[in-house]
């Protein structure tokens, strides 16, 4: 279930030159945020990205991340943990949001801001997450980097389209929708202990 403040800002998007990607969320081992900035450190267009993580905090791991990321050549900024209203306006400030690791509600909250998601298929099932051109799933470091590869040459070409990603998010996962789920279930189940 997405809240409504998880939308489609009408001119969406980063007004830099570069290929901005981000992550949002609770920032952990498990999300293998390292392992993403090392990937896109590797990549032959790095200068022509940028990388932002929020929900970085005062750990030892999000310390070993700065570590990680002063000792790249990719341009990565940290944010902290930010509230749900900023957070709707940066899934609508970045081009593409990868999730390297665990995942969260946070991809549907991210899709229903118009932003594409790339998602490490780290548990089954997760095609219902990028299905519809919404996103792709990934596996392998060379599937996660031929991923980010087709969504910059979309960038360049200014044909990453948001409005149908926010759209069918919003038709799958809005509260309505998912109410109404719940009560065509209460229902089957009252139909069936009053026969």
């Amino acid at each position: 279930m997405i809240r409504i403040i998880f939308t489609l800002i009408v001119k969406k998007k980063n007004k830099e030159d570069k290929f901005i990607i981000g992550f949002a969320g609770k920032i952990e081992p498990s999300k293998r945020i390292d392992y993403l900035i090392k990937e896109l450190d590797k990549l032959e267009f790095k200068k022509n990205i940028k990388l932002i993580i929020a929900g970085i905090r005062d750990d030892d791991y999000c310390n070993t991340l700065r570590q990680t990321a002063s000792n790249s050549t990719l341009e990565v900024e940290f944010i902290a943990l930010l509230p749900p209203k900023d957070l709707c306006d940066f899934y609508n400030y970045i081009d593409v949001a990868i999730f390297p690791g665990g995942i969260s509600i946070t991809t549907i909250e991210t899709s229903a801001c118009g932003t594409p998601v790339i998602i490490y298929e780290s548990i089954s099932n997760l095609e219902v997450r990028v299905d519809n051109g919404r996103g792709k799933l990934f596996k392998t470091d060379i599937e996660m980097k031929e991923c980010i590869m087709n969504y910059y040459e979309l960038f360049k070409l200014n044909l990453i389209d948001n409005l149908p990603i926010s759209k069918y998010t919003f038709q799958k996962y809005s509260w309505a929708t998912i109410k109404n789920k719940y009560l065509q279930i209460f229902k089957i189940y009252f139909d069936e202990r009053k026969s």
